[in-house]
């Protein structure tokens, strides 16, 4: 869990009044879907407060570093602005709404992941990703949107979806789907990873719009031998690197800054070798904070001729557990384990706009096979984190003022490695 808003960063205000508190609690009213002109009245309030350091701003997406945060206003626009202090803008985790040093809404994600009336998903990646590199040298600088990382880097592009993203939203869109249209409303087994693979395959990715005709699965490796990575480039005339999702086994390195990629395609356990820069995977890694497996790999690749392995050009790395949840945490993979161990209906919960009484604040998952349906959260930071343990507060104030419409249920695991009893399974009572 990172802050507030997962993945996303949290604004935290240490406020040191009543007037500061209830400013507060209008902030976390999700600041994310108020207006330019609503974020002003705001800001402005606190402007003057910032100055006086009557209250403070630190941005909790980073356990590690306290990031602080300020507030400017733009007189060519008119506008109030939340920034980072400029020796601090590489703080932010990848995903922060901060990331690169000013707020931006949902970091892009709002129009990088965007769902239309028809349930079609339109995503916004960087060309770098995913066009053929000699075709993008065709179009001009001045038409072009390929900027920030280069092929081979899986980092974040302004305004753009990283590979991390896509990919954790794929996964957590296929495990709700499921859970909800195959086995809430029918009867079919039970997920596993095998399970979640073919939804992707068979339904999440036809429903992602890379252009206005082209979707992810147009362009995707499904199964059957790497060589078959030709015939899709062959498909699509080469404009298109191929996206490819699999089971993580492991990496080696080799020679001259490259590593060798082993993976595994969760419907026929067939092996795939790939290389990578060993640059790539590294951060790759980095970027995560779940110290063992499983993993999803992903990201888009190329084929380099016959009889070599293909190449990645971007990739990123997502903890799962074994029947396919994403996880964020070591405690929250313990958590999904017994879930599914106890084969409850848990979503995973990829967007919120479905639950507006959350007011935009993401819980770890949602029962919804109890009667109303059980928000879940799972707290696992040390006491000493004092700003982490804000944001448990509020959760628990937030989540256990919901009745009628919710129940809440959580885990105070950095406290005992027990879990609490479940809540009772409606077909059970």
């Amino acid at each position: 869990m990172r802050g507030l808003w997962k993945l996303k960063g949290c604004l935290h205000l240490n406020y040191k009044d009543e007037r500061s508190k209830e400013q507060y609690y209008a902030y976390t009213e999700l600041i994310e879907n108020k207006s330019q002109e609503e974020r002003n009245r705001l800001f402005k309030t606190w402007h003057p407060l910032l100055k006086r350091k009557e209250i403070s701003l630190t941005c909790t997406c980073n356990f590690i570093k306290k990031i602080d945060m300020t507030i400017s206003y733009s007189e060519d626009t008119g506008n109030y602005h939340l920034r980072t202090f400029s020796n601090q803008k590489e703080w932010h985790v990848e995903g922060c709404n901060y990331f690169g040093g000013s707020y931006t809404s949902g970091n892009g994600y709002s129009s990088n992941w965007r769902e239309d009336e028809h349930k079609n998903i339109h995503i916004n990646l960087n060309p770098s990703h995913y066009k053929n590199k000699k075709i993008r040298q065709n179009v001009s600088s001045s038409n072009s949107c390929d900027s920030g990382s280069s092929a081979g880097t899986p980092g974040v592009t302004q305004n753009k979806l990283s590979i991390y993203e896509l990919i954790r939203k794929i996964l957590t869109k296929s495990w709700d789907d499921y859970i909800f249209f195959n086995v809430f409303k029918g009867t079919y087994p039970y997920p596993d990873l095998k399970i979640i693979y073919k939804q992707v395959i068979e339904k999440t990715s036809k429903k992602l719009f890379i252009s206005n005709s082209l979707t992810l699965n147009d362009i995707m490796y499904k199964k059957g031998k790497p060589g078959s990575i030709y015939f899709v480039e062959r498909a699509n005339q080469f404009k298109y690197h191929v996206f490819y999702l699999l089971e993580y086994i492991r990496h080696e390195q080799k020679v001259n800054g490259i590593s060798m990629v082993y993976a595994r395609n969760p419907l026929d356990n067939t092996e795939i070798e790939f290389t990578v820069e060993s640059e790539a995977i590294n951060k790759a890694f980095d970027s995560i904070r779940v110290n063992q497996g499983p993993y999803i790999i992903g990201g888009f690749i190329k084929s380099i001729g016959s009889g070599k392995p293909p190449q990645i050009i971007s990739t990123a790395i997502v903890p799962i557990n074994s029947k396919g949840v994403v996880i964020e945490s070591s405690y929250e993979r313990y958590l999904y384990d017994q879930i599914c161990r106890e084969r409850r209906l848990v979503q995973r919960i990829y967007d919120t706009k479905y639950h507006p009484k959350w007011n935009g604040i993401k819980p770890d998952g949602l029962f919804i096979d109890t009667q109303p349906p059980t928000v879940i959260e799972v707290f696992g930071m040390s006491e000493s984190q004092v700003g982490y343990h804000e944001d448990r507060r509020i959760k628990i104030e937030h989540f256990s003022n919901l009745k009628a419409a919710y129940d809440f249920w959580y885990w105070d695991a950095f406290k005992t490695n027990i879990i609490p009893e479940f809540p009772v399974h409606q077909n059970r009572k």
